[in-house]
């Protein structure tokens, strides 16, 4: 297909049929507009944030097969095999009616649609949210995401774009993964009622994301509630490094921006970023 048109896909590589048919599935049913697969890729949202599309392209997604490089927050590298479902979803930064103050909800909001399109999978188990990005199955991650702008209005100061990169352990095999990976990282597969490979679980990850990201928009105090209930955090002893100040306390949840509350024995604060130690 022409990769002007609306619903363009464009293939690099020797790419896997499964994931070619899932895509199609996506463009055909209008969830994205346009698509790029990858047989390797050092990082789909490296791709989406240096790709010059117009809005007509939004939404896009970039999957690729291989992941070498993928990138968590804090500058952490992604561990992924061929098990693991790794793409980005590149969306129009206008469609979002939340300001940039408010930007860590898009990252809830997807962490949402992820644990909802898991627990599809993992039922009666119930994916849970640790702030701000990751998906939990009890005390072990699942998969990760990473939101990013790009392509700022001139003088704006504003992104003409959001990327939202999702990477999930579907039935990844974590024996040859650092040990302090294997210690914290599980897979859907492991719990699964059901054998379940990566791209089958594509289609239904990117509807649910961006039904969330709707919801965002349309009802983010609904959202909100639902996130609460998901919340990892909550209640749990932590430890926040920051480049300016450790802290320590007892997390309350989150605030109606998305900002995480800790309370110490100074008071309450709000957290935006850090490094996340779970205490007890």
């Amino acid at each position: 297909m022409d990769a002007k048109s609306p619903h363009a896909f464009v293939q690099h590589g020797a790419t896997d049929p499964l994931g070619q048919q899932a895509i199609q599935r996506i463009l055909q049913r209008g969830d994205c507009r346009s698509a790029a697969y990858y047989e390797s890729a050092a990082s789909t949202n490296s791709i989406a944030l240096r790709e010059p599309h117009d809005a007509k392209q939004l939404p896009r997604l970039i999957v690729t097969d291989r992941q070498s490089a993928g990138r968590g927050r804090l500058g952490r590298q992604w561990y992924s095999d061929s098990g693991t479902l790794t793409f980005s979803l590149a969306l129009a930064a206008d469609t979002l009616r939340v300001p940039p103050s408010a930007r860590s909800l898009v990252a809830l909001a997807a962490g949402m649609g992820v644990a909802d399109a898991a627990e599809f999978c993992v039922s009666p188990i119930r994916p849970l949210i640790k702030w701000p990005n990751d998906v939990y199955l009890g005390d072990q991650k699942i998969a990760g995401l990473l939101v990013e702008a790009t392509n700022e209005q001139a003088g704006s100061g504003q992104p003409t774009q959001i990327v939202i990169g999702i990477g999930v352990n579907v039935s990844t095999d974590f024996s040859a993964a650092p040990q302090e990976v294997q210690d914290r990282a599980t897979s859907i597969a492991a719990v699964a009622v059901s054998e379940l490979s990566r791209y089958a679980l594509l289609p239904r990850v990117v509807e649910q994301v961006l039904e969330r990201i709707t919801q965002l928009n349309e009802a983010t105090p609904e959202l909100l509630a639902e996130f609460r209930q998901r919340c990892y955090l909550t209640g749990r002893v932590i430890r926040v490094r920051r480049p300016d100040q450790t802290l320590q306390g007892r997390v309350l949840g989150v605030d109606d921006q998305g900002t995480l509350e800790l309370a110490t024995s100074q008071g309450v604060h709000p957290i935006h970023a850090g490094e996340i130690e779970v205490l007890k």
